[in-house]
């Protein structure tokens, strides 16, 4: 915890350039401190913001604490994530999952 409140801190002072690379940043450190309500609200700018660090949550172990937060489901709605999972991604996205895990 004392070192995503650390990176928060460098990122408060010193923000990255890019708008969604500073979103995708936040959402890091939000997530590693367990804030759902601030992991969700940069995970969202940093989707809206264009980048594409945003289409790794599905698989990304980090956000695992999210998936039971109906705002989560529901913001993966809205994205297009459920949609794109739903033609069959899925099968790549619990490999990787599993992959992810299994290299901790």
């Amino acid at each position: 915890a004392a070192d995503a409140r650390a990176r928060i801190a460098r990122l408060d002072r010193s923000p990255p350039p890019v708008a969604h690379v500073r979103a995708w940043s936040y959402a890091v450190a939000y997530a590693a401190l367990r804030d759902r309500d601030r992991t969700l609200v940069w995970l969202d700018s940093a989707f809206v913001g264009g980048g594409s660090n945003a289409l790794r949550v599905p698989v990304d172990p980090q956000f695992d604490f999210l998936r039971d937060d109906p705002r989560y489901r529901a913001w993966e709605a809205r994205v297009g994530l459920t949609s794109m999972f739903a033609r069959g991604v899925t099968g790549s996205v619990r490999t990787a999952r599993e992959s992810s895990r299994r290299n901790r």
